[in-house]
């Protein structure tokens, strides 16, 4: 397993050698009945990097789908930023757990696994108590300091959690059916996770006048690299001389 730590920027280096590239432009220009090179394994560490570089276009977007949701709840200028991308195992995502915190536990059917979103404390109660006031005009001191203050949090904002939880599930070449959800307040090893599998964990910074905090989510490593390996193809990459200067030779 990779330790953990934030995982890079660069993008993707494809497993191609020079001559692998030079015989296929041979073959393309004398013989025209070439159909290519047998197709061949991607080698783990290329199809790893492919996940992850995908993974990052993914991260980025979601900035935009949250944006407008937080809008329904917080003033126009809420600002959302993706603050931070590390690989953990599952069992150090016990350390969102400062206090009272918010987890939801979201069970994908297909690929089997289990994905984890995060709301901190202040984000959370922040939109609670935005919502009391919109609804009411007012708040009392401590309405949700008392013991199972948190369940009252969890309804107050399920419409969020679930349009949240919906936009992340979206555009990763195809649904993403959801087999189960569960708020609690940490994460619980299950059939689905066990305390060392490796995790992609995103985070974001939501700040506007009314509300901050922080939001999560942490995506299985296996998970992401079936998604993505279902469109990684080595074939593809070599097809076409107009694309070979935009490959790197390992």
């Amino acid at each position: 397993m990779q330790q953990s730590g934030a995982f890079a920027e660069e993008e993707p280096v494809l497993g191609f050698s020079e001559d692998m590239l030079l015989e296929q432009m041979l073959q393309e220009t004398l013989n025209p009945a070439y159909e290519g090179p047998e197709p061949q394994a991607v080698p783990v560490a290329i199809r790893r990097e492919q996940a992850l570089h995908g993974l990052r276009k993914r991260a980025t977007h979601y900035v935009l789908q949250l944006q407008p949701l937080l809008r329904l709840w917080v003033s126009p200028t809420v600002r959302v930023q993706l603050k931070q991308r590390k690989l953990l195992p599952f069992a150090e995502l016990s350390g969102l757990a400062t206090g009272r915190s918010y987890f939801n536990l979201v069970s994908i059917e297909e690929p089997r696994s289990l994905w984890t979103m995060h709301c901190s404390r202040s984000l959370a109660e922040g939109l609670v108590q935005q919502r009391l006031r919109q609804r009411y005009g007012w708040l009392k001191d401590g309405e949700l300091e008392g013991e199972g203050a948190h369940s009252a949090v969890f309804l107050e904002i399920g419409e969020f959690l679930r349009k949240s939880r919906d936009a992340m599930l979206e555009d990763w070449g195809g649904p993403l059916a959801i087999a189960g959800y569960r708020p609690v307040l940490r994460p619980r090893f299950t059939k689905e996770a066990s305390p060392s599998d490796e995790y992609a964990l995103l985070s974001y910074r939501v700040e506007s006048p009314e509300v901050s905090g922080d939001l999560h989510w942490a995506i299985p490593m296996n998970a992401i690299l079936e998604i993505f390996g279902k469109t990684l193809q080595p074939r593809d990459e070599l097809s076409g001389l107009g694309r070979l200067q935009t490959l790197r030779p390992v």
